[in-house]
């Protein structure tokens, strides 16, 4: 049984499984009904959409075509969806490609049925590339779409989801890696109580190094911007999906984490993708050291993976569990940190 039906009862009808279209079954039900509720008849199959980690997303054939339909995280509000689903409409405005939410007969885009939110998009016959495997032309027009955001979002006032991490409570990071490592001991996860050890040991040698970000430049942003949030067409880049972390951004910060999300950070795409966001928006040298220097710290301070997985018993982040140990390892060895750091630099501001 997986450890968090153990500690918090979650999942516990649930037989573990990696066949995530059963376990849905378990939980979901029939998507297509939630796609009634929005006007379309009748529905008809639905299938599970493998990507994302926190929402569950189904693609709903209908009389007209098929659709997208999504069931929101717990944690997220109405009001929260409803300002994402405003903000889809004004960046498609200004010319982003994005797909806007249908609306319910009485004009609601997001609706509670059966205890969970739920919206519904149209269904785009395009597809994100392999996590990591963008080809060349891919990465230059990522990076030029992330700038292109960045920049038409500058004079936004703030809204939505505030970016929290300008900066790290050392002690609280301590104290929750402590509770995770107890719960990794127990269930005996020798990958994940490697990682939380040496992300503790690390944290003992480097978090009281971290200081304040504050002073990084702030803007709205998709917050959440990386391969697997574009669908593509060939080399063309046709959607940006899942604006649900939208909202004040230290910007420089949100470009590392989305070049280290979708495997470009360490690679020789990097400054294909740089080059295309520097079309729109241009980073200072000063700016770029802060935010890798940030980003590291991150990587110690954050335990979101373990905690998902341990506590609120989200198995689908188990697919992050060895890169997480990489990244870590990356962060122990001076001289490769102090490389990726300075190839950044170099392709962003010199």
């Amino acid at each position: 049984m997986h450890p968090a039906s153990q500690i918090a009862g979650q999942l516990a009808t649930v037989e573990s499984t990696h066949v995530r279209g059963r376990i849905v079954s378990f939980v979901d039900g029939r998507p297509g009904t939630r796609a009634q509720l929005f006007g379309f008849e009748p529905p008809g199959a639905s299938t599970f959409v493998g990507t994302g980690t926190l929402n569950w997303n189904y693609r709903v054939e209908t009389s007209g075509g098929p659709v997208f339909v999504r069931k929101h995280r717990p944690e997220r509000t109405s009001q929260q969806i409803a300002s994402e689903h405003a903000c889809l409409h004004r960046v498609v405005d200004r010319g982003v490609p994005a797909p806007l939410p249908h609306a319910a007969p009485g004009g609601a885009t997001v609706l509670e049925h059966a205890g969970s939110l739920w919206s519904v998009f149209p269904w785009c016959d395009a597809a994100p590339p392999m996590r990591g495997e963008m080809t060349e032309r891919q990465t230059w027009a990522a990076g030029e779409m992330h700038g292109r955001i960045h920049a038409i979002l500058a004079d936004d006032p703030p809204s939505g989801t505030p970016d929290p991490r300008l900066e790290y409570d050392t002690a609280g990071a301590f104290a929750e890696l402590e509770t995770l490592l107890g719960l990794a001991r127990e269930c005996k996860h020798s990958l994940l109580i490697e990682t939380l050890e040496l992300q503790y040991a690390l944290l003992r040698e480097h978090g009281p190094a971290a200081r304040s970000y504050a002073s990084l430049r702030l803007g709205m942003a998709h917050g959440d911007y990386h391969d697997q949030q574009l669908l593509f067409r060939g080399d063309r880049l046709v959607a940006v999906t899942d604006w649900e972390l939208f909202g004040m951004w230290a910007l420089v910060s949100e470009l590392i984490r989305s070049l280290y999300f979708s495997r470009v950070l360490e690679s020789a795409q990097m400054p294909a993708y740089l080059d295309g966001y520097r079309t729109h928006v241009e980073l200072s040298e000063s700016d770029c050291r802060l935010g890798m220097a940030r980003w590291w710290q991150g990587r110690l301070h954050t335990a979101w993976v373990f905690r998902a997985y341990l506590i609120e018993g989200n198995e689908r982040v188990a697919e992050f569990f060895p890169e997480t140990l990489r990244a870590l390892r990356a962060l122990a060895d001076e001289e490769s940190r102090n490389e990726i750091t300075e190839r950044f630099v170099r392709a962003a501001a010199l």
